[in-house]
Formats: structure tokens, C-alpha cells, sequence
């Protein structure tokens, strides 16, 4: 099978993953997750060309994209270390964007998004020590991905937070597997 494809593997089972960990009973707006190659609503001019999806634009979603796929060793005649490095980009709008400045609960509220792309995403998604307190999802561990490094590249994004009320946070994870 051809390294591309393993990727498209690796970001399906990410993309399972991220739906097994969120509990629709608590986690309010739904959240949705799916594997892209582009992503228009990073785009700030995006939002002004299409001011009516400030309205249709609801709820939680995560966005799985592929960065890399590469042999990292050769262990054995018939088998390899290899790498896939993957981003996921959670969006969501403040339900009030249109003037942040005076709304008070807008500091709360980005506080709760953090904190769900840290638990979420970051410690459970990208977790690199077997831990059993809290295991690694079952697709994670189905697709014999292990995590093995990772980082937080944009914990938000300013311009698109205060301009559009958008919080963006992007993590990268690198997964193993032994193929």
C-alpha cells in the first residue's frame, strides 16, 4: 500500500478517534469531525465576502489535515517505523460575535475552548505515555497508531478570534506505527 494511502488511513482513524472521545450529552454545541485538505474558513476574507454564514456556521468542528508521511526506520527486513504527522484544527464561533469587546462571558468562554482542545485534542488524542487512568481511544489504538510527539502550534488565533469572533487552535501529532 503506498504511504499516501497509509496517511488517508492514519487521518480516518484520527478523525473516529476525535468522535469517540467527545460525549454528545456534555459536550455542548455538537461537535463534528472530518478529514479535509482545505480549509476557507481560516481565510479572514473569507468571513467578509460571506457575512450569512456568521449565522449558519454553529456548533464545534475539528478538522483533520495530513502534514507528512515518512519512514522514520528500518527495523527489520519486513518491517518499518514509520511517521505520520497530522494537524487538527478545531473552529468554533462565539455565539455573540458581533461586538466582543462589552460581552463579559466572551473571556469564559474562550477559557472553555482552550480547555477542550487541551483535553481533547492535546492530552487524550496526542497522549505519548500509556497511561491507564485514561487509555488511548480505540481507534487510536485499532489502527496500531502510537502517538509520539506533539505540539501546539496555535493555541488560538488572534486576528480571526477578535475580527470574526472565530477561535481556531491547532495542534500537530505524530503517530508511529510498525508497518
Amino acid at each position: 500500500m503506498a504511504r499516501t494511502a497509509r496517511l488517508t488511513l492514519c487521518l480516518d482513524a484520527v478523525v473516529r478517534a476525535v468522535n469517540e472521545l467527545v460525549d454528545p450529552a456534555e459536550d455542548d454545541p455538537v461537535t463534528v469531525a472530518s478529514r479535509r485538505y482545505t480549509l476557507e474558513y481560516l481565510d479572514p476574507t473569507y468571513w467578509k465576502d460571506n457575512p450569512h454564514l456568521a449565522t449558519e456556521f454553529t456548533g464545534r468542528r475539528v478538522y483533520v489535515f495530513g502534514l507528512e508521511a515518512s519512514q522514520v526506520e528500518a527495523t527489520t527486513r519486513g518491517r518499518d517505523r514509520n511517521e505520520y504527522r497530522v494537524t487538527v484544527t478545531t473552529l468554533q464561533r462565539y455565539p455573540n460575535a458581533r461586538d466582543l469587546t462589552d460581552d463579559p462571558a466572551f473571556e469564559a468562554w474562550c477559557d472553555e475552548q482552550v480547555a477542550w482542545v487541551e483535553d481533547v485534542v492535546y492530552d487524550r488524542l496526542g497522549e505519548v505515555r500509556q497511561r491507564t487512568d485514561r487509555p488511548r481511544p480505540p481507534a487510536i489504538v485499532a489502527a496500531n497508531l502510537i502517538p509520539a510527539a506533539k505540539e501546539w502550534t496555535k493555541v488560538y488565533d488572534y486576528d480571526l478570534l477578535r475580527t470574526q469572533g472565530l477561535f481556531v487552535s491547532a495542534v500537530v501529532i505524530s503517530f508511529h506505527k510498525w508497518e
